[in-house]
């Protein structure tokens, strides 16, 4: 499945090259509609983070897409999440992670060309959707899974809850059986003759 993965991901980062190439000899000085009104392929040059904030830091956010590439191969080398999703989503990331980071390493700049006009949302592009969309799944498997630390707990809250039952069992085995001898001790001679 890591194959995969890592197939899916030199594929987003390509698109996301391609399309940025397409987007920065077409679209300068011109937009066009896919639903008019409502979203279009519009240029853009963000020297800023995802959706355009945080404009003119190139340097400063060169380090921090490296750390975050870096953070993100970290998890997925040291298995510190497991399962598919979790492992997509940090494909996710680290795929639009690059595609960013070579924009700004080799342009200075981020092309975007995607534009929601409806909501005059930010201009943005295939890699920042990457990132947007891998730690919203990253953020939900964190949220679903339990840890194995809570997991060993639960057990071991059964098992002591288990050991206690055990324990009073034979306590009130020996208390049934205390009163039955207490009852025999009671039976009088005329009551041994009357079960003769």
């Amino acid at each position: 499945m890591t194959i995969f993965f890592i197939v899916l991901a030199v594929l987003l980062v390509g698109t996301d090259q391609l399309i940025k190439w397409w987007a920065a000899s077409t679209l300068p000085g011109n937009s066009i509609d896919l639903i008019p009104g409502v979203f279009s392929f519009t240029y853009a040059e963000n020297t800023g983070a995802a959706f355009s904030m945080f404009e003119n830091g190139r340097i400063f956010f060169i380090v921090i897409t490296v750390l975050l590439i870096s953070g993100a191969v970290f998890a997925l080398v040291k298995r510190y999440f497991k399962g598919r999703w979790a492992e997509l989503a940090l494909f996710l990331v680290i795929s639009g992670g690059i595609g960013n980071l070579i924009d700004r390493i080799f342009r200075g700049y981020v092309i975007d060309y995607l534009y929601f006009e409806l909501i005059n949302f930010p201009i943005f592009n295939l890699a920042d959707s990457c990132v947007v969309v891998g730690a919203a799944i990253l953020a939900l498997v964190i949220l679903l899974e339990k840890k194995p630390e809570e997991k060993s707990g639960d057990r071991l809250e059964q098992a002591s809850s288990l050991g206690v039952l055990n324990e009073a069992a034979p306590d009130e085995v020996h208390e049934e059986a205390g009163e039955e001898a207490q009852d025999g001790e009671d039976d009088t001679p005329e009551d041994e003759e009357e079960k003769d």
